[in-house]
């Protein structure tokens, strides 16, 4: 098959370097894209940093500025970013689970908590997997509007 007779098929056109005119390699894309951040993420959400933690969105690191707060003055305490948690199931790794936050509040509970913009299907199952298997409601929290 031609490289022609596959944009055809596929209707998307092949990268290609602009000073050669040839196939871009694998390690050229990547460079290209590292440097051109300007693809939106598929739900919308904009990275930001934050004390040099980069988030996955502006919310997530609102959020994690707001638990600094609440840490400084003592309403939780041991915050932890990106806790993973594995799902297995019948001693087999389904999947896993990073929770966004994971601290202790006032009572002593620990919470679970996912800084959310958009409840996918794969969020959904992890939710009841993690409810199914640790028996731990993850905490949603959203910007307010």
């Amino acid at each position: 098959m031609t490289l022609d007779e596959y944009r055809k098929i596929n209707k998307k056109a092949i990268p290609k370097n602009s000073s050669t005119n040839s196939i871009l390699s694998l390690e050229e894309y990547h460079e290209i894209a590292k440097n051109n951040p300007s693809k939106r993420s598929k739900y919308g959400a904009k990275p930001k940093e934050v004390d040099g933690i980069k988030f996955h969105s502006t919310w997530e690191a609102d959020r994690y500025s707001e638990l600094k707060t609440l840490v400084r003055i003592g309403e939780i305490e041991n915050l932890c970013l990106q806790v993973k948690y594995e799902l297995h199931v019948n001693e087999e790794l389904i999947c896993n689970y990073i929770a966004d936050f994971v601290y202790v509040d006032g009572n002593g509970e620990r919470i679970v908590e996912d800084a959310k913009g958009v409840k996918t299907p794969e969020y959904k199952l992890k939710k009841k997997l993690m409810k199914a298997i640790y028996d731990i409601d993850i905490y949603e929290s959203y910007r307010k509007k």
